[in-house]
């Protein structure tokens, strides 16, 4: 997948820059901008059309990255929400797993206090 996309990449570049080699002269060509309000008018100074069309693609990656920014802050603070969340819930998990584990080892041997001592059969004791 990843030989594809560099494939894919260098035939876009390679698309693009065929376009603007076999078009030289209309990118080479001067051009001033106009804005003619009510009050005043603007004009730039004479630029090459290729230097508004590398402003053009600057400014849409400014844009796109302006608008993306708060997507990108609600991303992370769900991100941060959701690890506390699994921290929290390892804790409990942990919790359970010792309680689990108390419960199923054997208790220690203790004798209980009041239980009689155990009687020796072994010998027999003579009556009278």
């Amino acid at each position: 997948m990843k030989k594809m996309k560099i494939a894919f990449w260098i035939l876009v570049f390679a698309f693009l820059g065929l376009i603007i080699y076999q078009n030289n002269a209309f990118f080479r060509a001067p051009l001033s901008l106009q804005v003619n309000l009510a009050v005043k008018a603007y004009q730039t100074p004479e630029l090459q059309i290729w230097v508004y069309f590398i402003g053009a693609f600057i400014l849409g990656i400014l844009l796109t990255y302006l608008f993306s920014l708060p997507a990108k802050f609600r991303a992370g603070k769900h991100i941060r929400s959701l690890n506390a969340t699994i921290a929290s819930q390892r804790d409990e998990l942990t919790a359970l797993k010792n309680e689990v584990a108390a419960m199923r080892s054997p208790a220690p041997a203790a004798p209980d206090q009041n239980e009689p001592a155990p009687v020796n059969t072994d010998k027999v004791e003579p009556q009278e």
